[in-house]
């Protein structure tokens, strides 16, 4: 945790503690926005989503052994622990995907228009 104490004179002193955010879908200037799929447990969470068109997905691995995402149309090398693949969905369809390593865990992304 971080604090920041502000001091003046005569003055009480002022805490400040950020806030941590709760990860959302995020969107740019575009209206396209931005979808997180956790990797732990051996499990995508969530193991379905539902996007549209040019919205974006990252996946990030919280488990302490590599994994990767391949799907027919795109695949990622295997990142490690908290680290990330991002990929964007220009296409609608239906995207199924599973882990390289471990093909038991799988998910799936339906893209609308």
């Amino acid at each position: 945790m971080i604090q920041i104490v502000f001091f003046g004179c005569g003055e009480k002193a002022e805490t400040v503690i950020p806030t941590a955010s709760i990860d959302a879908p995020t969107s740019d200037n575009t209206g396209a926005q931005s979808y997180s799929v956790n990797i732990s447990g051996y499990a995508f969470d969530p193991a379905e989503l539902t996007i549209v068109a040019g919205d974006s997905v990252t996946w990030t691995n919280l488990d302490s052994v590599a994994h990767s995402i391949v799907a027919d149309s795109f695949s990622s090398d295997n990142f490690s622990t908290n680290e990330s693949f991002t990929y964007t969905f220009d296409a609608t369809g239906v995207y199924e995907y599973f882990c390289g390593p471990h093909p038991n865990m799988t998910g799936i992304i339906t893209v609308t228009k």
